[in-house]
């Protein structure tokens, strides 16, 4: 299916945008949070501001059409590759229920209203390479390129300051080693200080490889929930790591 996003200004009736040929993923992740949060919306290179919207609709078709079809004639779309449906299904009253901002109004009101993806991002991630890394990915839709750049800016992070020139398990695991750890997250003074720093040693090594090594090499496709369960998870590591402390041992082999 294709969806169609037609936005118009009132009470003058004119257009402002059309975007043609969506994905669901960009309704659904993209525009309607905007939409219902009064926010600006971004379609096929333009932004249009809330206050432009009048009004908007959302068509859904099973073809493939041209913006300005019905304008065009048949042989000219067919030319083309697009065709023009006459068919259009107009989904806009199952997922809009007010004017732009509705949903920012209603919250004002003390009413609880289910929130978008990206308000559970903003209220769950506050560390703020974290939240460089992936918000705007996260935000877009990109959810596989969002996990796998939080991923990549903890690398980054444990690499800065452990100072240790390498990368993904093999960093992580020279870090955080049981024994003669480059970054210590706890006093290693008792057998219970050092079950933790090998536990997280196995978790910042297993999440290089179980998460941040598929998603390079493009094996992964994540879905919102999912993509918010990691990047949090992320954020946790990111936390532990900024509260370790660098010692003064040399680099642990790690050869078996």
């Amino acid at each position: 299916m294709f969806y169609h996003v037609i936005i118009w200004r009132e009470p003058s009736g004119e257009l402002v945008h059309r975007a043609p040929n969506l994905g669901w993923s960009v309704i659904a992740d993209r525009v309607l949070p905007s939409y219902d949060l009064g926010n600006s919306i971004t379609l096929g290179g333009r932004t249009i501001e809330p206050w432009d919207i009048g009004g908007m609709k959302i068509l859904e078709t099973e073809d493939r059409v041209n913006p300005m079809a019905p304008a065009l004639d048949d042989d000219y779309l067919r030319l083309t590759g697009f065709t023009y449906s006459d068919s259009e299904h107009d989904i806009t009253d199952e997922w809009i229920v007010g004017p732009p901002g509705h949903l920012a109004e209603r919250s004002k009101g003390g009413e609880n209203e289910p929130q978008s993806w990206p308000q559970i991002f903003d209220a769950l991630i506050k560390e703020s390479r974290i939240r460089s890394a992936s918000r705007q990915l996260f935000a877009d839709g990109h959810y596989q390129n969002a996990v796998e750049d939080a991923f990549k800016a903890l690398d980054e992070a444990v690499a800065h300051k452990s100072g240790v020139v390498d990368s993904g398990t093999n960093l992580m695991r020279k870090a955080f080693h049981r024994e003669s750890p480059v970054l210590a997250l706890t006093q290693l003074q008792t057998e219970s200080d050092r079950g933790i720093q090998e536990g997280y040693g196995h978790l910042f090594a297993g999440s290089m490889l179980a998460i941040r090594n598929p998603r390079t090499h493009g094996l992964s496709v994540d879905h919102p929930d999912e993509a918010m369960e990691l990047i949090a998870w992320a954020h946790h590591l990111m936390r532990k790591l900024q509260a370790a402390t660098k010692t003064e041992t040399d680099l642990p082999d790690i050869s078996e």
